[in-house]
């Protein structure tokens, strides 16, 4: 059962929120009136480019927080501009603090000598009070983290004083951690900690899931033929279905798979008919267009012949050319495979917002308006899929799109394992995972080569222990007959 997400909103007065500002533009105040008019002699000059869904911060009174908004445009310049998560997640926690500071009516730059009384650990201990009461741990200490780093942002950007809070906000200090690595060698490792961090103990791993950047649950193959059964019956679009595919038959995460482009497609499906292979392989960086992955990593997409032969007559199609005149690449290569009804990307890539960042240029100037795409009409889009099957599919349970890219991987495995001529060691197994999904460390890729068997360990201690429990109340009936007298 998915954990049920904390409402914070409940636990403070203070209205203070974030909002975000679709093309934020970076400039400076000009004086250029000779004559000495100050009210008609300023003029805005303006930076090219933009930073898209640039957060801001507002106070309770519904005005932007000086020292808090300042913090955030000091970490512009170490952005990049298609990557602007980190920021959001700093101004997300920054607000949460400031909503505390005006509840508990305090000022975030006094710290008095008893340790207790000071902005900083009262946060802390209401956090701890929070978590009683249903926050996570792990985001607690995500909070706190980023009011630590707030901390010694403003100090190191100068935007406060140093002798005005100086290191009372909380106490600096070392400590190492005993870590494993691959070859199994132990080593420790110096970290910096503070005396109001937030200790998060390591979850327990489920036996149903792997840790694979996340939890992620591979689906079995009766929830696999479930899938089918709905696309056969088209309960989702077309394109929820080729994007399903081929994350499903590829390995590719949500943002790889939406930023695949039309000559990757063209490309593949020309080189197919020249080789005469049932497959063909699509790298990320190495095309006229690039896919985006995560941290900008290399990859290579083992593509079946059948599905980009699908793809290839999906973007042939009226449909998709009426989607590709209304959006931002056109009737060009470089155009997503997978557009919206409004002919917006599911995913907006990289590559975009690089280009939009020069707005003289054509395909800007008469492009539609730029809306930053980070999957979630995906994600919804699944979720009304799998409320759809399930009403006459019930073995299909819950699952999120990355959960697809792990059942890629677990695919692979169960194939070799089921070799006929048992050609294949569990070596063989953890190195084409490996490969497949592009891991850094084998030790992820094994977790998979041990998923199936563990999982069926813990299905049969539990079939043993529920026959155990019914057993025994079948004795409690033979003693006290069924009304218990």
């Amino acid at each position: 059962m998915a954990r049920r997400r904390f409402n914070s909103s409940k636990h403070f007065r203070s209205q203070a929120r974030v909002v975000y500002i679709k093309k934020f533009q970076e400039g400076k105040a000009i004086y250029t009136n000779p004559a000495g008019c100050l009210e008609d002699g300023w003029q805005w000059e303006r930076k090219p480019g933009f930073w898209p869904e640039m957060p801001v911060i507002l106070n309770g009174n519904g005005v932007p927080w000086d020292l808090g908004n300042a913090y955030l445009l000091c970490h512009l310049n170490t952005a990049l501009r298609s990557k602007m998560e980190s920021i959001k997640d700093r101004a997300k926690s920054l607000c949460f603090y400031l909503k505390f500071i005006e509840d508990e009516d305090l000022d975030l730059l006094e710290f008095p000598a008893q340790t207790r009384r000071r902005p900083t650990y009262l946060f802390r201990y209401k956090l701890q009070e929070l978590i009683d009461l249903g926050m996570a741990p792990s985001t607690a200490s995500k909070h706190v983290g980023h009011v630590i780093a707030f901390y010694r942002g403003i100090l190191n950007h100068n935007l406060v004083d140093e002798s005005r809070i100086g290191s009372r906000p909380f106490r600096s200090f070392k400590r190492y951690v005993q870590t494993l690595n691959n070859e199994g060698l132990s080593r420790f490792k110096e970290v910096q900690t503070t005396d109001i961090s937030i200790k998060v103990t390591k979850a327990e791993t489920r036996p149903d899931r792997i840790m694979d950047g996340g939890e992620l649950r591979p689906l079995s193959i009766v929830e696999q033929q479930a899938i089918m059964w709905g696309l056969e019956r088209k309960y989702c679009s077309v394109e929820t279905e080729l994007i399903m595919l081929t994350m499903l038959n590829t390995g590719a995460r949500i943002q790889s798979a939406c930023t695949l482009r039309v000559g990757h497609i063209k490309e593949a499906y020309d080189e197919l008919k020249r080789s005469g292979k049932s497959w063909v392989f699509i790298h990320s960086h190495r095309s006229r267009f690039p896919i985006d992955t995560k941290f900008g990593k290399p990859n290579n997409f083992r593509f079946p012949k059948t599905l980009i032969e699908k793809l290839f007559v999906y973007i042939n199609s009226e449909v998709y050319a009426k989607r590709m005149k209304r959006s931002f690449f056109g009737l060009s290569d470089e155009n997503y495979v997978f557009l919206t009804e409004q002919s917006n990307p599911f995913y907006s890539s990289r590559s975009e917002i690089r280009k939009r960042q020069d707005e003289a240029a054509h395909w800007v100037v008469n492009a539609p308006a730029f809306s930053l795409q980070n999957g979630s009409t995906f994600r919804a889009n699944i979720r009304n899929f799998i409320a759809r099957v399930r009403q006459d599919r019930p073995e299909l349970d819950e699952f999120a799109p990355h959960d697809l890219r792990a059942t890629f991987g677990m695919n692979i495995v169960r194939k070799l394992a089921n070799d006929p001529e048992k050609r294949f060691t569990t070596t063989h197994m953890e190195l084409a995972v490996k490969t497949a999904l592009n891991h850094n460390d084998i030790a992820t890729s094994r977790l998979y080569v041990n998923f199936d068997e563990t999982l069926l360990n813990v299905n049969s201690i539990n079939e043993m222990h529920e026959a155990l429990i019914l057993d025994g109340y079948k004795v409690l009936e033979a003693i006290y007959g069924e009304n218990r007298v």
